[in-house]
């Protein structure tokens, strides 16, 4: 239906429909990710990444600070670009010491591990919807 509606309306040139991708595996290709944005709610991208062991950089919005605890791979300033600049290339000088970007990629994983599993989660939200 939504292939007829793009055709009728001439938006072949604008629109580009993808299949649903499994996240599992998709990170794990990369040595990073960024997430650069003005606004966030509380972003799954960043989750997905660093639980494929893929360290992000991303913008010190929404919840992210939440996720992302290094204030190291926060970007507080989203519209200077020398900020990005620095933080790409911390990125990559990281990557040059495989020891050293395993170690903070793994503690990544440990701290949204801490804080995110289903096992703690669930029984927050339960006790908050029971309540309501």
């Amino acid at each position: 239906k939504l292939v007829k509606l793009i055709t009728k309306y001439g938006l072949g040139n604008n629109i580009r429909l993808k299949n649903f991708k499994n996240s599992k595996n998709l990170y794990s290709k990369y040595d990073f990710s960024f997430l650069i944005s003005n606004t966030e709610s509380f972003p799954m991208v960043i989750l997905e990444s660093i639980c494929e062991g893929t360290l992000c950089i991303a913008s010190n919005v929404g919840d992210i600070s939440k996720i992302i605890t290094n204030r190291k791979f926060l970007i507080d300033n989203t519209r200077n670009i020398n900020i990005h600049v620095k933080k790409i290339e911390t990125l990559f000088d990281l990557r040059l010491d495989s020891k050293k970007y395993n170690k903070i990629s793994s503690d990544f994983l440990l701290d949204v591990q801490k804080k995110f599993d289903l096992g703690i989660i669930y029984p927050k939200y339960y006790k908050f919807w029971s309540e309501l």
